[in-house]
């Protein structure tokens, strides 16, 4: 069989410009099979950083900033802390509070704004992205590796032992002190 021009089996395997309909408008978009796909920029683990204190210390401010000016004082920090306090339904600790408040105004100003903010937010939240080093890696394959060798090592012993009861109980207990274990890896990421 020759495949012509004509034939419509060749015609799916030609390369064609493609016209999609825009979702937001009236105009159409052509496409081709050599253009490259125009996706954002990633952004560095810096910039995500960056990103995430700024949007944090912005609701913190307009949280805050009763008066409208930019700035936030104490009273108002106070004030917006007990309104978050109130909201969660916990008691409003006025100490934790005042701790916090005197690590975004080391300098006892009175009042912040955005920038000071932020600088306060990177003491108090002090903020990696997700990257462990390699030591910390094998700490945690290891402990896990020996934690699974010893839970298999007591299942098998619950199942060769004549009287089960005591062997389970063995064997929940190993099981309770390797959970422990990794929720104490788990406290050092924090």
């Amino acid at each position: 069989m020759i495949v012509g021009s004509d034939n419509s089996v060749r015609s799916v395997f030609n390369a064609m410009p493609r016209v999609a309909v825009s979702v937001f408008g009236e105009e159409k978009y052509e496409k081709t099979s050599g253009e490259a796909a125009n996706a954002l920029p990633a952004k560095s683990d810096d910039q995500l950083l960056a990103d995430l204190y700024d949007r944090t210390a912005q609701q913190t401010l307009d949280d805050a900033d009763i008066d409208g000016d930019g700035m936030m004082s104490k009273d108002e920090y106070m004030a917006a802390q007990k309104r978050l306090a109130d909201a969660d339904n916990r008691i409003f600790d006025i100490d934790a509070a005042e701790d916090r408040w005197s690590t975004f105004d080391p300098a006892g100003k009175g009042a912040i704004d955005k920038d000071e903010i932020i600088e306060g937010l990177k003491i108090l939240l002090p903020l990696k992205v997700g990257h462990l080093d390699a030591d910390m890696v094998e700490r945690i394959r290891t402990q896990a590796l020996e934690a699974s060798k010893e839970t298999l090592q007591n299942f098998q012993d619950a199942i060769d032992v004549e009287s089960k009861k005591p062997a389970m109980a063995e064997t929940i207990k190993t099981t309770i002190a390797v959970q422990a274990s990794l929720l104490s890896l788990y406290d050092e990421f924090k």
